[in-house]
This record gives structure tokens, C-alpha cells and sequence, in this order.
């Protein structure tokens, strides 16, 4: 999940880590690529941000 620190609910789900993601970004408008504790880098595409 992606979270804002400054509220109660995640703004996105991301479920390509096992464990916890550490870095997020927007890439090329639509998709985020993110880095996570599972030592993985992702590209995710099409991410609902609420």
C-alpha cells in the first residue's frame, strides 16, 4: 500500500512487493515505479490513486 502519512487510509495499493515499499515515483504519466524492503524495483502501471 501506499500511504500519505497524513491520513488514516492508503492512496494506492500496490501489490507487486512482498514486503513493505520504501520509494515510490510517478514514470511516464500513468505507471509508478517503487522499491521495497523484498530488494525488488517494479514497475506498475495504471495505478488508482484515491
Amino acid at each position: 500500500m501506499l500511504w500519505d502519512l497524513r491520513t488514516a487510509w492508503p492512496l494506492a495499493v500496490i501489490d507487486t512487493h512482498n514486503d513493505k515499499v520504501l520509494c515510490a515515483d510517478w514514470w511516464k504519466g500513468e505507471s509508478v515505479v517503487s522499491g521495497g524492503a523484498d530488494s525488488k524495483l517494479c514497475i506498475s502501471s495504471d495505478v488508482c490513486v484515491l
